[in-house]
């Protein structure tokens, strides 16, 4: 004698549907924090060429050298919160070796970056490299987007990764004044950086 479904019981189509359902939830879901985590870097950049570009006023000299890092710890903080999270609302373990290797690996990247200005004295062109760096960076992004969300994923980090390079030798044809340089590339890689998640974010 067959012994009857309970009433709510799934069929296979719907469990089949059902399954679908839960994989593009968690698929938007991680989109949409990776974007935040891009708006927060954003942020953080904008607020390091913001800080340098007031770096002539500031006393003792030395701390010149550790402006950056307030603002990179505080990116690594939230970047790791965020990630967390994601885990807690997808009920999972929060995987802290993944997040962790992504924050400290842009922050690698920052003081390696750094250690290449001062070793080639670049400070004239400060800001002009450091707008380079952060569109290299935008471009390992596209990377990492298109292996896990398609490459249409990545097309608005792609074009900011373009606008920050240009920019960088856009910036010193105007002529501008070191502080005024410094807060133009702040509003590039800001805007650049939080629009480009924006954008991601909203299409989910």
């Amino acid at each position: 004698m067959a012994v009857p479904m309970a009433p709510d019981a799934l069929s296979p189509q719907q469990a089949a549907q059902a399954l679908a359902d839960l994989a593009a939830f968690e698929d938007e879901l991680g989109t949409r924090v990776g974007s935040l985590t891009g708006m927060v870097w954003g942020i953080v950049s904008a607020a390091i060429f913001t800080t340098y570009a007031m770096a002539p006023s500031i006393e003792p000299r030395w701390l010149v050298g550790f402006l950056w890092v307030p603002w990179t710890v505080a990116g690594v903080t939230v970047t790791v919160a965020a990630w967390k999270l994601h885990a807690v609302t997808l009920r999972r373990e929060h995987d802290r070796g993944r997040s962790w290797r992504w924050a400290l690996g842009f922050t690698a990247i920052f003081v390696a970056a750094v250690g290449l200005l001062q070793l080639l004295d670049l400070r004239q062109a400060a800001f002009s490299f450091m707008l380079v760096v952060n569109g290299l960076v935008a471009f390992v992004i596209v990377v990492a987007a298109s292996r896990a969300s398609g490459r249409a994923a990545a097309l608005p980090m792609a074009a900011a990764g373009v606008l920050l390079i240009a920019g960088a030798f856009a910036l010193p044809l105007l002529e501008l004044s070191t502080q005024a340089t410094g807060f133009a590339s702040a509003a590039l890689v800001g805007a650049c950086y939080i629009g480009a998640s924006l954008v991601s974010f909203v299409r989910g």
